[in-house]
């Protein structure tokens, strides 16, 4: 099958990133304003919700970089560089290039660090469900970095399917796919027994299921553009830059979009208890038993 030339992917991907960053931006304004603003929807900040704020500040400076770094490369390879676009974008040891794929990189694990926090305040703090995915973290990190300093070698070639730098970043995008699926399914899990347990309750049980819900569709969200770019860079296809140009906004669109979803649309502010007579609040982006 004919592949679409780069010069086109590349500026379909950059586009559709300026789009995504533009939600992102709408997405990450109103996460503050719901934690920090003046409103009568907005409980008083606690640690967790700092946290959360905190991880949500840092990826929007990342989104807002590579953003910045994909702009400076797209006016380089289609007006300065004398050999042309596809000249340019096939020199991937340029600093711009290394760079924008480790703000990725972090970007990703970033992620994967928020939805493993969420995990292990959900379970109330219990370390034995932090064990898989802080280990699945660790892989990243060595995998994403790896690919990264790989690609930052002269030696390296002027293809990003280089079998040597494949491997790399194949085992990247397949730890970040697992890593959502499990922390999804850790957390909609600990959802689910709760809703077994109030059940009784038709306001528990409702807002519970409405969490499940919101859980498994944020995380579709994030997770079917990066099985596509597992899928599209494993088949050496061009396509895999426009999923892989979208993933850094949509991390935190979608980090964001739990908080606003619950806090706005389906979940109640106030305190719900269950039948133990524990309170449960939403913090930062998930019913959250008080510690």
């Amino acid at each position: 099958m004919q592949q679409m030339s780069l010069q086109k992917i590349i500026l379909i991907a950059t586009w559709l990133e300026a789009v995504l960053y533009g939600m992102f931006v709408i997405t990450f304004a109103l996460t503050m304003y719901l934690s920090y603003g003046n409103s009568s929807m907005i409980r008083r900040p606690d640690r967790q919700s700092g946290v959360l704020a905190i991880i949500s500040v840092a990826m929007f400076i990342l989104g807002t970089f590579h953003i910045l770094l994909n702009c400076l490369r797209m006016i380089q390879g289609y007006t300065e560089d004398p050999a042309g676009p596809l000249a340019f974008y096939d020199t991937i040891n340029l600093w711009s290039s290394v760079t924008k794929n480790v703000v990725y990189a972090t970007q990703e694990v970033l992620g994967s660090v928020a939805a493993t926090y969420r995990c292990y305040v959900l379970w109330d703090r219990d370390w034995r469900f932090l064990l898989l995915p802080t280990v699945l973290i660790l892989g990243s990190l060595v995998s994403g970095y790896g690919a990264c300093a790989l690609l930052a070698k002269p030696g390296i070639g002027s293809s990003i399917f280089n079998a040597k730098l494949a491997s790399w970043v194949r085992i990247f995008y397949a730890l970040a796919v697992i890593q959502n699926v499990i922390t999804t399914s850790l957390m909609a899990y600990r959802i689910w027994t709760s809703y077994k347990r109030t059940s009784a309750c038709k306001h528990n049980s409702r807002g519970l299921l409405r969490v499940i819900r919101i859980l498994i569709e944020s995380a579709a969200l994030q997770l079917i553009p990066e099985l596509a770019l597992l899928v599209f860079y494993s088949a050496n296809m061009n396509a895999h830059y426009i999923a892989l140009e979208a993933i850094t906004p949509l991390v935190g669109i979608t980090f964001n979009a739990i908080t606003i979803r619950l806090r706005l649309k389906d979940f109640s502010p106030e305190t719900i208890t269950t039948p133990e007579s524990h309170p449960v609040q939403t913090i930062g982006s998930m019913p959250l038993r008080r510690g």
